[in-house]
């Protein structure tokens, strides 16, 4: 159903043919499971949305949110999407202000567990910005900070 649709998405060499396999079998299906509705999600709507995540303007953990978004009939386009659902990359500055006051919340976990508290401190920062930022970004900010706590 979606062959086509990848080869598309694939010719563009920076997105992953896994992640995109992925996305098209897992996600949409489990979203369709969820009660939203497929047919809303055009072949165009889903193209933009991966050209959006390979030029950075979108971190991959907003895919779904915005999938969900246009999917509920909240939004008839992409840009509209990401509008409504707030997803546009958060800027570094304030990322780091965020896991700054995660981590003084937490600095017990942290002075106790050290690296291992990433794991814990992870959740609670991926959920505070919610297809914001990238998961790899966020753990490796979350790693350095770490590190220069325990160095003290």
């Amino acid at each position: 159903e979606y062959m086509e649709l990848f080869e598309k998405i694939c010719e563009n060499k920076k997105n992953s043919p896994n992640f995109v396999a992925s996305v098209l079998c897992s996600t949409l299906t489990n979203l369709q499971r969820k009660g939203f509705d497929v047919v809303l999600l055009t072949h165009e709507h889903i193209i933009e949305l991966f050209e959006l995540l390979a030029s950075n303007k979108i971190p991959k953990e907003s895919l779904e949110i915005i999938f969900e978004n246009i999917m509920s009939g909240k939004s008839e386009t992409v840009s509209r999407a990401i509008e409504s659902s707030a997803v546009t990359s958060i800027n570094e500055e304030d990322l780091h202000m965020i896991l700054d006051k995660i981590i003084q919340e937490n600095i017990e976990l942290v002075k106790h567990d050290g690296l291992r508290s990433i794991r814990t401190l992870m959740g609670i920062s991926m959920k505070e910005v919610r297809g914001k930022a990238s998961g790899k970004i966020v753990n490796e900010l979350l790693e350095e900070k770490i590190k220069n706590i325990i160095k003290k």
